[in-house]
């Protein structure tokens, strides 16, 4: 079967879900538009594969996502989409291309692949960690945690102006852009999403941020403790308050979430202790190109 590659537009991905992730089409729509690039590759009755970048800063693009159809592997669709996006962007001024991927734990074909292609060896950047609410509530460290009477946790949404202003000023002494709540609440889940509150001092003192990624997934995209209370078990608790959130919303049967390296004590706890609990797991890493 002969094929073609076509660029696309914004419009047309509703059409080739089962080509890339919901979470990757917003993206793509919402925050790039006609900057995105769509590349897909047709053959004469269906869409077998699709490449999806952005343009960045400083000369870099990102490529989103790259998904050939399974029936339509081996046949080098995957290169040709690759290729086309490299000599799309090179052509435009753009001279590195930086692409975000998880390898799974028992398969690194992807990374084999990028590699193969002129990319970088890629470099870990965090854990990738897959289960259900079933697993979760299955979890003996995770439902028998109990929060302490002095704490409560609230819906991120019911936080005051003044609670988000005193949490948006200490977190210049926590560390970094993975962890701050403000960068990732966009387009946030309202009814999973919450904040660990001191009841005493009514200062907020963890949260979860979470986001829809498709019908029946939730990705917990950003959790953090205050570091002085990261021993005490609070987090557990946190965690267990938004498993239950989520059980009340039957559809979401299922969650995933990422721990950076740069949170080795998470990074230890996730591979001890959550790894009998996980669906999947896989390392979510980071390749780049010169293409100009």
């Amino acid at each position: 079967m002969p094929f073609r590659l076509e660029r696309i537009g914004m419009a047309e991905l509703d059409g080739l879900g089962h080509l890339t992730f919901p979470a990757v089409r917003a993206v793509a729509q919402a925050r790039h538009g006609d900057m995105a690039v769509a590349i897909a590759a047709r053959g004469d009755d269906a869409a077998a594969g699709l490449a999806i970048a952005v343009p960045g800063p400083d000369g870099q693009f990102e490529l989103l996502s790259l998904h050939v159809a399974p029936f339509f592997r081996r046949l080098g669709l995957g290169r040709a989409l690759l290729s086309a996006v490299e000599a799309h962007f090179g052509g435009s001024g753009y001279r590195l291309g930086v692409h975000f991927f998880s390898v799974p734990e028992q398969d690194q074909g992807n990374a084999r692949f990028f590699m193969a292609c002129g990319w970088s060896r890629p470099v870990l950047a965090r854990l990738v960690c897959a289960t259900t609410v079933a697993n979760a509530l299955s979890t003996p460290w995770l439902v028998e945690a109990e929060l302490p009477a002095r704490y409560e946790v609230r819906g991120w949404n019911e936080l005051s102006a003044g609670e988000r202003g005193t949490l948006a000023a200490a977190l210049a002494n926590w560390g970094h852009d993975e962890i701050d709540p403000f960068l990732h609440e966009p387009g946030h889940d309202r009814e999973t999403s919450v904040a660990l509150r001191d009841r005493e001092s009514g200062v907020v003192e963890g949260w979860v941020i979470t986001h829809r990624i498709d019908e029946t997934g939730l990705r917990w995209t950003c959790s953090f403790l205050r570091p002085e209370l990261q021993r005490l078990g609070l987090m557990r608790a946190l965690w267990l308050a938004v498993v239950h959130r989520q059980a009340r919303c039957p559809e979401l049967t299922d969650f995933s979430f990422t721990v950076p390296v740069t949170e080795p004590r998470m990074a230890r706890f996730a591979l001890r202790r959550m790894r009998p609990w996980l669906s999947r797991l896989a390392y979510g890493c980071t390749t780049m190109k010169k293409v100009a």
